[in-house]
């Protein structure tokens, strides 16, 4: 009989395809004490608990998301505070290099006088 596992060049090992099939006769020969209610309770043992790890995994997840989603709402309040603050400055700047300009005329209008 093969192997049961073949190497992968991607991710190791991997059960053959049919190898498992194959298998299960010879291996309900070997142990004929084996029991189907113990292979069902043990499938279900294992289904239950697979539940329980993905739910947990889904709830940290959920955590996740909404903690991403207030920081995210914190940042954007912080960028749009920024953005107000320098657009006042701008305006303030803006005002100040109009009165410059304003005052530049001035003289200028004046020193052409004389």
């Amino acid at each position: 009989m093969d192997a049961p596992w073949e190497e992968s060049p991607d991710a190791g090992m991997h059960v053959k395809a049919g190898d498992v099939l194959e298998r299960l006769p010879t291996i309900f020969e070997r142990v004929p004490e084996v029991d189907a209610s113990l292979i069902f309770s043990e499938m279900s043992r294992l289904c239950k608990q697979a539940k329980v790890i993905f739910n947990r995994t889904f709830t940290r997840c959920q955590v996740e998301v909404i903690r991403l989603k207030r920081e995210k709402a914190l940042l954007t309040e912080q960028f749009e505070k920024e953005r107000a603050q320098l657009r006042k400055e701008l305006r303030a700047r803006d005002f100040e290099v109009s009165e410059l300009k304003w005052r530049e005329r001035e003289i200028s209008s004046e020193r052409d006088s004389l």
